[in-house]
């Protein structure tokens, strides 16, 4: 487990739209962005620099600590073309459309309080098409403790299918309700 600083993250970047939310946030772009969370930040940049980014990320910590925007980064990281230093570029259409918050090609982010078992076992069939675009697949669960044992179960089976390009990056203000299975299978990293 990775610890970090309970520092929230400062305002820094150009406004962005938050469907999820009313109004609008601002959101760093790349890791050098992100103010707090200096170790978690320092791994996570170094791990994408390396292309050796765990297959199951898990962040927990309280609201506001800056879970969801890592996420963005590490998912726009994870597939970018063209990083610099563990940076996303963030002008790459990888890029783009995660900052663009167009999650329909690779990239899925999923609110877990509004979803069930099957929206999970749909995941496999909907990033089937990621390949043809040589991305890897990369899987957002925010609220992840929200998560039924079932919907965790599908998840599961997901990830037994060892599919290399295949990322689970999960928000959770409460790790204890991760299912024991998906929490031994990544790397906790708390805010």
């Amino acid at each position: 487990m990775i610890s970090g600083h309970r520092l929230c993250v400062n305002i820094v970047s150009k406004i962005i739209s938050d469907p999820r939310k009313e109004g609008y946030m601002y959101r760093p772009q790349n890791f050098d962005e992100v103010m707090g969370q200096n170790i978690i930040i320092s791994e996570l940049k170094k791990r994408s620099a390396e292309n050796t980014l765990p297959r199951v990320s898990i962040f927990a910590g309280s609201t506001g600590t800056g879970k969801t925007t890592t996420a963005f980064i590490l998912a726009a990281a994870i597939n970018c073309k063209n990083k610099k230093d563990g940076n996303p570029c963030g002008t790459c259409p990888s890029c783009k459309d995660v900052f663009g918050e167009h999650f329909d090609r690779s990239t899925r982010f999923i609110d877990a309080s509004a979803m069930g078992k099957e929206d999970i076992v749909n995941l496999s069939v909907n990033l089937e098409g990621a390949s043809l675009f040589g991305e890897k697949k990369i899987v957002i669960i925010d609220e992840a403790q929200e998560l039924s044992s079932k919907a965790f179960g599908a998840c599961l089976r997901l990830l037994e299918n060892k599919d290399e390009n295949l990322y689970f990056i999960l928000c959770t203000m409460n790790p204890e309700k991760i299912d024991r299975a998906i929490l031994s299978r990544g790397t906790v990293y708390r805010y």
